[in-house]
């Protein structure tokens, strides 16, 4: 009887896979903040100034940790996801420092969706890991 055995990173990737999901932690409790803005039919949402605090607090946690996963069989991916909180963040900041807040559900929902979509690219990266189970 032959015994499945169970795909693993390299050992050299796991520290890595590691401090990949931390930062990809604080990006989902990113985008999780941001959802506390829209109002749902028993609760007025967050202010949009507060939630984009709060957003912007953990995308810098994200990018405080974003060096500890770096590793030249991701570096593709590393990049993007860089480049997708650096896109993210000044996203939030323009945002923060407009003088209104958008007027209307659907022009909330835009802008939250806006500020969300650049870090969609964590879960590519997600499956990057994957794909390199051995």
């Amino acid at each position: 009887m032959t015994l499945l055995r169970r795909k693993r990173l390299p050992d050299r990737l796991l520290v890595c896979h590691r401090a990949f999901l931390g930062v990809r932690q604080e990006v989902d409790d990113a985008k999780s903040v941001l959802a506390q803005a829209a109002p749902t039919t028993r609760m007025a949402g967050r202010p949009l100034v507060d939630v984009l605090a709060e957003y912007e607090e953990h995308l810098g946690h994200a990018r405080a940790g974003m060096q500890a996963w770096r590793a030249p069989e991701l570096a593709a991916e590393w990049d993007s996801c860089r480049r997708a909180l650096d896109r993210a963040a000044s996203l939030g900041e323009r945002v923060r420092m407009e003088a209104e807040a958008p007027a209307g559900f659907e022009a909330l929902i835009g802008v939250l969706d806006a500020l969300s979509a650049p870090l969609e690219v964590f879960d590519d990266t997600e499956q990057a890991f994957r794909a390199l189970r051995a």
